[in-house]
């Protein structure tokens, strides 16, 4: 499954529920960061820095900026790696697009 990135808008990217594997408990501390690249594994933007939502459980989250200059069509590679009580990584496919136009 892949996920959309809109071009020229700043994009939301969440990474929900962080938990270590060896507790069960869940990770508030962790250094948590998302890499965009290119098929050709070129870095396009990052690393972000996602910091952890306050109050949350686990979560951290970080924008992708309008300006990373992706291009509609285009599929990507957004790679979320998280440090902290131990390593974890996501490697999560992304296309492109232009966001539709709602009619009033």
């Amino acid at each position: 499954m892949a996920f959309e990135l809109f071009v020229n808008n700043d994009n939301l990217v969440s990474l929900l529920g962080l938990t270590d594997v060896q507790t069960g408990m869940v990770v508030n501390t962790a250094t948590v960061q998302v890499t965009l690249r290119d098929t050709l594994n070129r870095v396009i933007t990052g690393p972000i820095t996602m910091p952890h939502v306050p109050t949350s459980s686990g979560n951290y989250q970080a924008v992708i900026p309008a300006t990373t200059g992706i291009v509609a069509g285009q599929s990507y590679r957004a790679t979320i790696t998280a440090t902290g009580t131990g390593t974890a990584e996501w490697d999560i496919p992304v296309t492109a697009q232009w966001r539709d136009a709602v009619s009033p």
